[in-house]
Protein backbone atom coordinates (compact mmCIF):
# COMPACT_ATOMS: atom_id res chain seq x y z
CA UNK A 1 0.00 0.00 0.00
CA UNK A 2 1.37 3.16 -0.79
CA UNK A 3 1.44 6.49 1.31
CA UNK A 4 -0.99 8.05 -0.49
CA UNK A 5 -3.65 4.98 -0.50
CA UNK A 6 -2.72 5.09 3.26
CA UNK A 7 -3.61 9.10 3.67
CA UNK A 8 -6.78 8.15 1.68
CA UNK A 9 -8.20 5.66 3.83
CA UNK A 10 -7.23 7.38 6.96
CA UNK A 11 -9.35 10.39 5.74
CA UNK A 12 -12.28 8.18 4.66
CA UNK A 13 -11.73 6.19 8.19
CA UNK A 14 -11.78 9.32 10.04
CA UNK A 15 -14.98 10.88 7.77
CA UNK A 16 -16.84 7.81 8.59
CA UNK A 17 -16.17 8.25 12.54
CA UNK A 18 -16.76 12.06 12.77
CA UNK A 19 -20.02 11.13 10.73
CA UNK A 20 -20.84 8.79 13.19
CA UNK A 21 -20.25 11.18 16.41
CA UNK A 22 -21.84 13.99 14.68
CA UNK A 23 -24.96 12.61 14.76
CA UNK A 24 -26.46 13.00 18.27
CA UNK A 25 -29.12 11.16 18.06
CA UNK A 26 -28.33 7.88 19.27
CA UNK A 27 -26.28 7.53 22.73
CA UNK A 28 -22.68 5.96 21.82
CA UNK A 29 -22.37 2.27 23.00
CA UNK A 30 -19.14 0.44 23.36
CA UNK A 31 -19.14 -3.01 23.49
CA UNK A 32 -16.43 -5.25 22.22
CA UNK A 33 -17.37 -8.06 19.27
CA UNK A 34 -17.51 -10.68 22.60
CA UNK A 35 -20.02 -8.55 24.03
CA UNK A 36 -22.11 -8.27 21.06
CA UNK A 37 -22.15 -12.04 20.41
CA UNK A 38 -23.09 -12.71 23.39
CA UNK A 39 -26.16 -10.30 23.74
CA UNK A 40 -27.50 -11.83 20.68
CA UNK A 41 -26.74 -15.12 21.73
CA UNK A 42 -29.49 -14.54 24.80
CA UNK A 43 -31.71 -12.88 22.57
CA UNK A 44 -32.02 -15.53 20.53
CA UNK A 45 -32.62 -18.31 22.81
CA UNK A 46 -34.86 -16.61 24.30
CA UNK A 47 -36.94 -15.90 21.42
CA UNK A 48 -36.98 -19.38 20.74
CA UNK A 49 -37.81 -20.79 24.05
CA UNK A 50 -40.74 -18.43 24.22
CA UNK A 51 -41.25 -16.87 21.38
CA UNK A 52 -41.11 -13.14 20.61
CA UNK A 53 -44.47 -11.49 22.32
CA UNK A 54 -42.45 -11.87 25.65
CA UNK A 55 -38.84 -9.96 24.24
CA UNK A 56 -38.51 -6.78 25.92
Amino acid sequence: MSGSDFNELLQAAEQLSADVEGTGELPRVERTLREVLDASSELWTRVAQTGPQNIQ
